[in-house]
């Protein structure tokens, strides 16, 4: 066994030196139970020290704070929801372009509050993905 993770080591540090990498592998390593409670805490130790106890990001009307991921990629859930928390709502209809297969978006979430509104997604490879996951 330890020799096949050597082959696979070498295997994967010769792919990453031609690419520019360093020990690739790393990336592909299953992640145990215990990697993953230290990711988590890397993850808030991060956005305590960088985000929440920033100079930067003290003004209360900054959008960082109120980050959070639901369905967004970067956390637009939780600022979107913040503003619409700020200015108040009037009809509570969305418009979002390239939605991809609708399952990452930034309205999404908005949907499952009872919005309405409507996704414009172009690529047909992608629209085809977005009609397998929602009955329209």
């Amino acid at each position: 066994m330890n020799k096949l993770k050597n082959i696979i080591i070498y295997i994967f540090d010769t792919i990453g030196g031609l690419l520019g990498l360093k020990r690739i592998y790393y990336a592909i390593k299953p992640l145990t139970a215990q990697n993953e409670n230290v990711r988590k805490v890397l993850i808030e130790t991060y956005l305590k020290t960088y985000l929440h106890d920033n100079p930067k990001y003290s003004d209360p009307k900054k959008l960082n704070k109120f980050e959070f991921q639901v369905y967004s990629q970067n956390g637009e859930d939780g600022m979107i929801e913040e503003i619409f928390r700020r200015i108040g709502t009037t009809n509570k209809y969305f418009v979002e372009f390239g939605v991809e297969n609708g399952l990452e978006n930034n309205t999404l979430y908005l949907l499952l509050q009872d919005w309405k509104g409507s996704w414009v997604e172009g690529g047909e490879i992608m629209l085809n993905r977005f009609q397998r996951n929602f009955i329209y």
